[in-house]
């Protein structure tokens, strides 16, 4: 039976996480969101922000196979420059921080899918309201574990 304490003190998704970082998930979200919205005659999306999908993707496995030392540093940073096109000083920058902030990569990820899941059951229980309601009242809590947003944003929890 879990506790209070592994019930809610453990939710880390977006506890740990800075405001700013909170903010830039929603802003990237809401970006791709118009931009598939307004996907052009032959199906192409800007390519600076298909790279950035790419980019969250990729930097899950590094870290991963970075902290299990299943991949060199330097392997790594050739990873985000070949697969993810980044610029090699930017992908040295990141590697380092990985190497730092074990974990970071997966967290943002899964607090991004948590985000869209709050979206999606939001858009079901307010099929007549705004988007940008959803996103005001989501960051009018601050940083606080899921859970709580959930309950803040007037939605039963689901789970």
């Amino acid at each position: 039976m879990a506790t209070w304490l592994g019930r809610h003190d453990l939710d880390h998704t977006l506890g740990d996480r800075s405001q700013e970082a909170l903010d830039a998930t929603i802003a990237e979200t809401r970006k791709l969101e118009t931009q598939l919205e307004s996907v052009t005659p032959t199906g192409e999306t800007d390519s600076i922000d298909r790279n950035l999908v790419l980019w969250r993707a990729v930097r899950i496995v590094l870290d991963v196979r970075l902290h299990t030392r299943e991949m060199a540093f330097e392997d790594a940073v050739e990873m985000l420059v070949d697969v993810a096109k980044l610029e090699r000083p930017n992908a040295l920058a990141e590697i380092k921080r990985y190497c730092q902030s074990a974990t970071q990569p997966m967290s943002y990820a899964v607090g991004k899918r948590e985000i869209q899941r709050l979206k999606s059951d939001w858009n079901t229980a307010n099929p007549s309201g705004k988007l940008s309601d959803f996103y005001n009242q989501l960051l009018s809590f601050g940083t606080i574990p899921v859970e709580l947003l959930r309950r803040g944003i007037g939605l039963a929890d689901s789970n």
